[in-house]
Formats: C-alpha cells, sequence, structure tokens
C-alpha cells in the first residue's frame, strides 16, 4: 500500500534543502540524486536500513 510521505529534508550528502514534491513522496535529492534506502513500500519510512540505496 502505498504512503504519501510529502516532506521537505536537508540531503546528507550534498546539504542542500529538498522542497516536497506536493503529489507524492520523495527519497532523493533532485540536486545529487543521492538516495537513501527508507522504504519497505513507498512513503512508509518503515526500513530500518537507511544506507545508501542498498541491497539488505
Amino acid at each position: 500500500m502505498f504512503v504519501k510521505n510529502d516532506k521537505s529534508f536537508i540531503c546528507i550528502n550534498c546539504g542542500k534543502k529538498v522542497e516536497k514534491l506536493k503529489y507524492t513522496s520523495r527519497d532523493h535529492c533532485n540536486y545529487c540524486l543521492y538516495s537513501l534506502h527508507v522504504d519497505i513500500t513507498p512513503g512508509d519510512r518503515e526500513n530500518d536500513c537507511k544506507r545508501n540505496t542498498c541491497a539488505c
């Protein structure tokens, strides 16, 4: 089940503020494309891994 989780955040890689999309969830920086493995299903933020696009 998709969970909308549309929040702005500061990228831990480049430090820029990533604004929310206003229509869906985002798990990557739109400036440097750094991404964290944060979701099990889109938007849930339930993955304990939190590493950069790992194969957990």
